[in-house]
């Protein structure tokens, strides 16, 4: 640096640096991380409770560690698909933002909306159908038996429902933040996590033992289905060049081609199951058999109802 001619020089004035800017952002994302982990807390809490009570009536025992194990099942599929689409997003977001070009926003914004539901919600219904089995097959070995993979399973297909919320939700946050606007994600995180905990909350101490742990990820699943519709709303009212009539219609084409994939796999499954045992081969079989005639059959049914985006993932990636 010295040969290149330049010398540092001690600033003890930040005034102009942009730091100020910076903080603003900063506050409202660590009180977003913060808002997080007293849920978490919580939840951690209520959790081992259930596992408490489950082995003090002989049941299968089902807490924290199943809690985590179910919801690290859902977010791979959402780690794998929706952080891709998304990471490639960003930047065009954010350059759309600082030029004010509303309409190249929204229209970027609505595709990625639509690649994450085409993509997602089959990944979704999957998980919902074979939770069980794959609970099974992942977390039955060592100490933990086929009951307690199960269990684990069972936590997350209920998780699994709330899977594409989670993910659509995750889509419109970035609209957000390409703004340089972390404050409203903050208050509705916020009202998430209070919304979380008042539902899960009741329905933990309405649920049998065997069924409190699930309880709670079906209320983290309602609950993110409701803070993405009020999401989408606002977004779409700051925006009114994002697409919500095409997005609406394409859920409706997604869930049918869904409707379809889970009636002709479900039926392969249960044929094959009828010659097979609840071993571990004989649970990968079934899972292989259930995840080829599913996917096979969705995107037969998705080019059939003309669903272009069952094409475009790999080029919008490549962007």
């Amino acid at each position: 640096m010295n040969r290149a001619g330049y010398g540092f020089n001690l600033k003890l004035n930040f005034r102009g640096s942009g730091l100020g800017k910076i903080a603003d952002l900063a506050i409202w994302t660590v009180g977003f991380v913060i808002v997080n982990q007293v849920t978490f807390l919580i939840l951690s809490n209520l959790t081992t409770y259930a596992n408490v009570l489950a082995v003090n009536e002989n049941l299968v025992a089902n807490g924290f560690t199943s809690y985590q194990k179910a919801q690290l099942m859902m977010m791979l599929p959402h780690s794998i698909i929706t952080v891709s689409i998304v990471t490639s997003l960003l930047p065009r977001l954010s350059s759309y933002a600082h030029e004010k070009a509303d309409r190249e926003f929204g229209a970027e914004l609505t595709s990625a909306m639509r690649l994450v539901t085409v993509y997602i919600a089959p990944f979704a219904a999957l998980l919902y159908l074979s939770g069980s089995r794959i609970g099974q097959f992942l977390y039955s070995y060592g100490a933990s038996s086929a009951d307690q993979g199960q269990a684990v399973g069972k936590v997350a297909s209920m998780f699994a429902i709330g899977l594409p919320a989670f993910s659509l939700f995750y889509v419109l946050l970035r609209s957000y933040y390409a703004r340089e606007d972390t404050r409203t994600p903050f208050f509705i995180n916020a009202g998430f996590n209070a919304l979380h905990l008042i539902l899960g909350t009741f329905l933990f101490l309405n649920s049998s033992t065997t069924n409190k742990v699930a309880a709670l990820a079906f209320s983290y699943s309602v609950s993110y289905f409701v803070v993405w519709l009020f999401t989408w709303q606002r977004v779409a009212k700051v925006n009114p060049h994002l697409n919500s009539r095409a997005q609406t219609q394409l859920i409706v084409r997604v869930t049918v081609a869904i409707s379809i994939a889970v009636g002709i796999s479900w039926a392969a499954m249960e044929f094959v199951t009828g010659y097979t045992s609840m071993t571990t081969f004989g649970v990968f079989l079934q899972l292989v058999t259930l995840a080829i005639t599913f996917l096979g059959s969705y995107y037969v049914a998705a080019r059939q109802m003309q669903i272009t985006e069952i094409n475009e993932l790999g080029t919008i990636l490549k962007r």
